[in-house]
This record gives C-alpha cells, sequence and structure tokens, in this order.
C-alpha cells in the first residue's frame, strides 16, 4: 500500500510538470488531459492513504506459527509434583536411602519430563537459597521420560557419604536438617515448557519428611540451561 501512495504521489507531480509545460506551450490538449488526470491521481492520493489506515487497523483476531496456552487451557494441562517419599534407610554406618515419588497429578500427560534430585544437609534456619548439590550424575545423562496423567515415577536418593552416629541423631533430633531436593521440567501437549521443582526436609517431630515454605528459593548448584525452560 506504501508502494501504491508514492507511486501515485509521483505520478500527479509528473502530470503537473505537464500541465505547466502545456500551458507554457499553450497546448490546450495537453492542457486537458494533464489536468484531468493530475486531479485523478491527486484525489487517490488521500483514499490510498484512508485504505492503508483501515489495513493496519487490528482486527483482534492473530494467527501465530504455534498455539499458546490461554487460561480456558490451564485445566488441561500437565502438573508434576511429588506425591509423597520413602525412608528406605536411615541407619548409622550406612548410605541414607530415600525415595521420592514424582506423579502427574494433571488430566494429561507431561513430557520430557527432565528432573535433577539431591539430598542435602544443613542446619536450621533453611538457608536462602537453598543450593542443591551437585551429584556424580552429569546433567546431560539425566533421563527424560513421558508420565501419563496419573501415573508416577520413582527417584532414588542417596548420599554421598555413610552417615555416623552424631549425624544420625542430630537428624533424629532436628538439630540437623536432612533435605530433599529437586528441579527440573517438562512440557504439555502443545509443547509449551513448565518448570517443576519440590524441597522438603525430614521433620523430627513427625518422623516424616515435611514441605518447605513456599517461600524457600533454590537454585541447582551447576545453574545449568538444561533445568531452565528455554525463552520464548
Amino acid at each position: 500500500m506504501d508502494i501504491a501512495i508514492y507511486a501515485s504521489i509521483a505520478v500527479a507531480g509528473i502530470f503537473g510538470i505537464m500541465l505547466a509545460l502545456a500551458i507554457w506551450k499553450h497546448h490546450e490538449m495537453w492542457i486537458l488531459w494533464c489536468t484531468y488526470f493530475a486531479i485523478v491521481f491527486t484525489i487517490l492520493i488521500p483514499f490510498l492513504a484512508w485504505q492503508k489506515k483501515a489495513l493496519d487497523k487490528p482486527r483482534g483476531i492473530t494467527t501465530a506459527a504455534k498455539p499458546d496456552i490461554t487460561l480456558a487451557d490451564s485445566a488441561n494441562l500437565p502438573s508434576i509434583g511429588i506425591q509423597g517419599f520413602r525412608i528406605i534407610t536411615l541407619e548409622t554406618g550406612q548410605l541414607i536411602y530415600i525415595q521420592a515419588i514424582l506423579q502427574n497429578n494433571g488430566p494429561t500427560t507431561a513430557y520430557k519430563v527432565r528432573m535433577v534430585c539431591a539430598l542435602a544437609f544443613g542446619y536450621p534456619p533453611i538457608p536462602q537459597p537453598l543450593i542443591i548439590p551437585v551429584t556424580n550424575t552429569n546433567l546431560r545423562d539425566i533421563s527424560i521420560t513421558d508420565i501419563e496423567p496419573g501415573a508416577n515415577r520413582t527417584i532414588p536418593l542417596t548420599s554421598a557419604d555413610k552417615i555416623s552416629r552424631a549425624e544420625r541423631d542430630e537428624i533424629l533430633n532436628g538439630k540437623q536438617l536432612l533435605y530433599l531436593v529437586g528441579k527440573g521440567i517438562y512440557y504439555d501437549g502443545l509443547e509449551k515448557c513448565h518448570p517443576a521443582q519440590f524441597c522438603a526436609y525430614y521433620s523430627h517431630e513427625t518422623g516424616r519428611f515435611t514441605v518447605c515454605p513456599e517461600s524457600v528459593k533454590y537454585e541447582h548448584q551447576q545453574q545449568s540451561d538444561l533445568l531452565r525452560c528455554p525463552p520464548n
């Protein structure tokens, strides 16, 4: 549309010049035709400008390369979370062995689920941020799996070293906190990425793991992009 407007301006200008020459030469036929076309293209310029403005106005309907998820779709999204924990071994002279149960609580499949989980130790209060320690697992070697609605996956967690009697007593007495932390990502059916993370600590009062407060911020020690959703 811009080209048509510029062309009309140019043509109107040319006919204006030709009209001036025709008047100078006293050529009546040229004067008539040049006057006619100069008027036509001069009127055409504002008309084309009005058409351009109308076409540029938003229509309220847009198309995108990939469909975006709207609020209406949110009820149909997968939702990865922790169903619970199993304490397998927490004995002196042995490796701590805990199982975290990862579950899809949404109505649709979670695709390409990638999670890194680890055990961590610390003294109260919970540090901010809580850093997920590096394990011997290479982040690029982490298995990627799909989790169907209502299905779960068991994540085994073991300590790097055997615990001593003193360490076990501190955990059981609440002097030292034993954390289970995890961070990862997964995708929904529209290929939109979602973050997934969890944090829990062993409560000496209940003898079970308790979910960390929502205010806790935590990050994996390696700060890897493999555990973050790509930018939109």
